[in-house]
């Protein structure tokens, strides 16, 4: 619909709506909606999608817009959010039966069913262009001819770019013009892993042909790998795998529309690169500045079929951005 106010994003299987075609129920258009080819916004859902529901897959037979209505934003006790019109539906629980409540009868400490997901079965493999790389007429170098491209997502180069995501930098040096003279990637791994240090290493020269270099400065606890290609950045960009600030961090949309052994590969190095073990239940968390980034974890590992729970923390007492912790 035209509500294009939404905060934030919740699993479409947080709603049993008998059908989208009651008149008046109303979600924004960014709401994201599980399909079998992975999470698409509700706007761009088309008649013969598959998606999610508490039947199962069920087909799109029809779709329409509604008219501008307000919305209200719902948050739940595990950070999940939604926005919606008042009278929307939303299953809850009473008497002992699962009964259909208008979010207007519903008020803070009202209890909401979720559903979990079981995967996105027609997801397809996501291709990768290739990156012509234009020696420098005064580049002696024959490294360029070992480099290696990826064709595709694959669960190793997922896994790499969960970690590069979770753990990874880029440093740009560039000429006295602004223009970028070289590129060194570093990927951060805690100290004394040597294991993940070894299995990144290889990983980088399969995929890419590139070796890293291994460093650990004094005092750090953690030992860096650095990749100096101006390539590798600029492939990474050209793919839309590159990594922003941290801040506006994000699960790359390649990865997001890929299958599910490939999200989850990504998620496994996205949490080996800086998750960390979590509560008195052996949970494991994930910590970011990012809240997209957050939203994005929180989806996939819900496609997945794994609730989470989100905590922010607002920081700004001390300067800094809020911390989401999933």
């Amino acid at each position: 619909n035209a509500a294009k106010t939404s905060t934030g994003a919740v699993s479409f299987m947080e709603l049993f709506s008998v059908t989208t075609g009651l008149i008046g129920q109303c979600l924004a258009e960014d709401t994201p909606v599980l399909t079998s080819r992975g999470w698409i916004p509700i706007q761009h859902v088309r008649v013969g999608d598959l998606v999610w529901t508490h039947h199962g897959w069920r087909q799109v037979t029809y779709c329409f817009p509604s008219q501008t209505r307000n919305t209200f934003l719902l948050r739940t006790r595990r950070g999940y959010t939604l926005q919606l019109s008042e009278d929307h539906k939303l299953a809850t629980v009473r008497d002992g039966h699962i009964v259909l409540v208008p979010l207007k009868d519903l008020s803070a400490g009202s209890t909401i069913l979720l559903l979990r997901g079981q995967g996105a079965p027609d997801a397809s493999p996501q291709p990768l262009r290739p990156l012509e790389y234009a020696r420098h007429p005064y580049n002696n170098s024959n490294r360029l001819a070992t480099i290696s491209q990826p064709t595709s997502l694959t669960p190793d180069l997922a896994y790499w770019l969960g970690f590069y995501v979770g753990n990874g930098s880029h440093t740009l040096r560039r000429t006295r013009d602004g223009s970028v003279k070289g590129v060194e990637t570093s990927l951060a791994v805690r100290a004394g892993r040597h294991e993940t240090v070894e299995r990144l290493c290889q990983l980088t020269r399969s995929l890419f042909g590139l070796t890293p270099r291994v460093r650990k400065k004094a005092g750090e606890d953690c030992v860096r790998l650095r990749i100096s290609s101006k390539w590798l950045y600029e492939w990474l960009q050209a793919n839309g795998l590159a990594k922003p600030h941290a801040s506006k961090a994000r699960i790359p949309a390649p990865v997001r529309a890929s299958p599910d052994e490939i999200v989850a590969a990504f998620l496994a190095g996205l949490f080996d690169a800086d998750g960390s073990p979590k509560g008195r239940k052996g949970g494991y968390c994930f910590a970011t500045a990012s809240p997209q980034l957050a939203e994005d974890i929180r989806l996939e590992l819900l496609r997945l079929g794994i609730v989470t729970t989100t905590h922010v923390e607002d920081r700004s007492d001390r300067g800094w951005r809020a911390m989401h912790t999933v």
